[in-house]
């Protein structure tokens, strides 16, 4: 099969709109700071309830998994470098018709995504700031983060650069305080395997529905392939980067869980999980660290929901050109070249979320989990399906061997979430089926992708 190192939206009958701004290092830039370096944090007190303990061992085998799906993105990245990411994998590596409700997952995904990071968001400065609403938070960081988006690529790339920045510090302030900490036994603290591995709690039933929970911080690296059309340096840059940030973060978040775990070695006795790891940075490096990780944890969000908004806006940008939905988010700034239009609806509908579901961000991240776990099984069975069943492809082990292993975990974390989640998603997904029909027989858009009819 024949390599597309130079292939460009012409080649698949589109026009080059986006801006070309991005190498491999500013999408590992993008990749980092959308995973974020202490994402490990906004969950910790669910996953090491959910896995008794075992917090290092399921952000291990989260990282093993999404080292493998990653491997899928890359090579399906280069296959088609195309805004839109899995959506735009599915549908032409496989399926129109999958390809549209993966599509339609992913816009799912990110409407109860950007909100669910703004409540994090609002409970990490109510640690240290109890006395302003949670309300107020969220409003303010959706003003901005849009205005930002709105300004295009290059501004958003330059925002998350410096906010990166600062993760490093505080990631290696807290890992450093944690070692010293266990080192003088503070809060019966002491040097142990425990959090990777403890004979008396382990259940690999609990393990997978931890990582069922943990991969949302792996969220990041996927993301950069909806960034297809805005890359430079050839069609290999985007699957580079994507291998790059995932084995980066997941040596991240190891550590960080196995440290913070040693650090409160008996998790049950969390006051609050939402706090855990608060409570863990204040007995690791007192008030002091305390206050830096819950600056870092907003900045990690927020640089987030930045990378958020800007991967959801790309994904209604393609599913609208090839009309999946209403033109009007396919809407291009003349100065700015960002697809403002969805930016601007995405920052409105995560508003009106946050108002509605302010308590209720367990069921939120479940209910993500679900179209993440979807899109990453789906995008492992396209690369087997495209490069292997389609094309012959000789090189067994990037598309045929690392697409079953990412699938086998990615999968078993799929079929481990909560009863309530796997109803939602298919529901979702039900009544994406229903409007998959009403565009195909009676709006007659033409799915073939050929045509200039459409919502």
């Amino acid at each position: 099969m024949a390599e597309r190192d130079e292939l460009g939206v012409e080649a698949f009958g589109y026009k080059q709109e986006l801006k070309r701004a991005l190498g491999v290092w500013d999408l590992v830039i993008l990749g980092l700071t959308m995973g974020g370096l202490i994402a490990v944090c906004v969950v910790y007190g669910y996953v090491i309830g959910i896995a008794r303990g075992s917090i290092a061992l399921v952000y291990l085998i989260a990282a093993i998994g999404m080292i493998f799906t990653g491997n899928s993105y890359a090579r399906m990245s280069q296959a088609f470098p195309l805004a839109g990411g899995a959506y735009a994998f599915v549908s032409r590596g496989m399926n129109k018709v999958v390809g549209f409700l993966i599509g339609w997952a992913m816009v799912g995904m990110y409407i109860v995504l950007l909100p669910l990071l703004y409540i994090f968001c609002a409970y990490a400065l109510s640690a240290s700031f109890p006395t302003i609403p949670l309300y107020i938070w969220m409003v303010s960081f959706i003003i901005i983060n849009t205005a930002v988006n709105y300004r295009g690529i290059e501004v958003t790339r330059e925002v998350l650069k410096y906010i990166l920045l600062g993760q490093f510090i505080i990631y290696g302030w807290f890992v450093v305080a944690a070692i010293i900490a266990v080192a003088q036994g503070v809060n019966g603290a002491a040097f142990t395997f425990t959090p990777i591995y403890n004979k008396a709690t382990f259940s690999l039933g609990a393990i997978m529905v931890g990582v069922s929970i943990a991969v949302i911080s792996f969220g990041g690296p996927d993301g950069l392939t909806t960034l297809g059309e805005e890359v430079k340096g050839g069609v290999k840059t985007i699957g580079i980067a994507v291998l790059l940030t995932f084995a980066a973060l997941g040596g991240f978040f190891v550590l960080l869980a196995y440290s913070a775990a040693l650090v409160w070695p008996d998790y049950t006795t969390h006051a609050n999980t939402d706090l855990a790891f608060y409570e863990i940075a204040a007995v690791a490096g007192g008030s002091a660290l305390k206050f830096a990780v819950s600056i870092g944890v907003v900045a990690t969000i927020f640089a987030c929901c930045i990378g958020v908004q800007a991967c959801s806006s790309r994904v209604l940008y393609a599913m609208s050109r090839d009309n999946m939905f209403p033109k009007f988010f396919s809407k291009i700034h003349p100065k700015y070249q960002s697809p403002y239009h969805g930016i601007i609806a995405i920052g409105i509908v995560a508003l009106i979320i946050c108002f509605a579901f302010a308590d209720k961000a367990e069921i939120i991240t479940s209910m993500v989990n679900f179209s993440m776990l979807l899109c990453w099984s789906f995008v492992n069975i396209t690369t087997i399906y495209y490069y292997i069943l389609r094309n012959r492809s000789k090189n067994y082990l990037r598309d045929l061997l690392c697409p079953i292993v990412g699938l086998l975990l990615v999968g078993y974390a799929f079929v481990s979430l909560k009863t309530d989640a796997r109803i939602a998603g298919f529901v979702w997904l039900g009544i994406g089926g229903l409007f998959m029909v009403y565009l195909k027989y009676i709006k007659k858009v033409d799915m073939s992708f050929s045509s200039d009819s459409g919502v």
